[in-house]
């Protein structure tokens, strides 16, 4: 009686994974051979790859058409957009049916003489307070500063920036471009501001400190004034990043970071401490 419980059992057994094996192998005949990740009843159709070189317009839809289960074309249904696939460049199309099914389906996108965004700039920058409101158009129009998409295309309008004090009337200038290829840039220079500007401000009550190795450590007991541009007390949104460890000797740095409101500036001011 024994054995015949265990037969039914082993059967049993088997026949649940024989059953998981059949039940996974209908989910993967939803996806076809081209990555579509749907059932059959919709179909996005392509040939190959987008091949693109930088002439005209960039169309993510060239050669694309979509299909209902009844043959309807879904065409003007599609949406497409550029992901990121490892190193690669995808374009990810979807489209929908009438009853809200929706399908997705991956195509490589070939750039040709692709050579990524670039900035261009002067080393040192000279400009006037007033110019910070529309700064990226006026140094463009002097002819210093420009942003390339990586086809040599003008996209100098993308370009944002922060500036960061290093002394009065004295900033580091980082600019950042992104393109539509998911591609990025940074470029840092130098520049001299006239007039009065108003920065957030943040000041340590120590450049640096000396602590016995096992010490209790609080980097926000260090902060002394940390106001936004409106001079309104921000301590709680200064970010301070350090690797220092009480429990070894060394010399350690505390970076203290304050951004303003709308992201355009930075204030950072470093604390040394010695763990002895």
């Amino acid at each position: 009686m024994k054995k015949i419980t265990y037969l039914i059992g082993v059967i049993s057994l088997l026949a649940l994974v024989i059953i998981l094996i059949l039940s996974y192998q209908m989910t993967m005949n939803y996806k076809d051979e081209n990555n579509q990740n749907s059932s059959e009843n919709i179909k996005i159709i392509f040939d190959d790859d987008l091949v693109y070189d930088g002439t005209g317009e960039l169309d993510l839809l060239d050669g694309v058409s979509a299909q209902g289960e009844d043959g309807t074309d879904l065409t003007n249904r599609l949406n497409a957009k550029i992901v990121l696939a490892g190193n690669d460049k995808e374009i990810r199309y979807s489209v929908s049916n009438d009853n809200g099914q929706i399908v997705y389906k991956a195509r490589n996108l070939v750039l040709k003489n692709y050579q990524g965004p670039e900035i261009i700039a002067n080393d040192h920058l000279n400009f006037d307070v007033k110019d910070l409101s529309n700064l990226v158009t006026v140094l463009n129009g002097r002819g210093e500063l420009k942003g390339l998409d990586g086809f040599g295309k003008d996209i100098t309008n993308q370009i944002t920036y922060q500036r960061e004090k290093v002394s009065d009337g004295i900033y580091r200038l980082t600019f950042t471009l992104n393109n539509i290829y998911l591609d990025s840039t940074s470029l840092t220079v130098k520049a001299n501001i006239s007039g009065a500007i108003s920065d957030p401000i943040l000041e340590l009550y120590r450049s640096s400190i000396e602590l016995d190795v096992g010490s209790v450590f609080y980097p926000e007991d260090y902060i002394k004034i940390a106001n936004d541009e409106n001079g309104n007390s921000i301590k709680d949104q200064v970010k301070i990043s350090s690797s220092l460890n009480t429990m070894q000797p060394g010399v350690y740095n505390v970076s203290y970071q304050l951004t303003s409101s709308d992201n355009s500036v930075i204030v950072t001011k470093n604390l040394e401490v010695k763990i002895r």
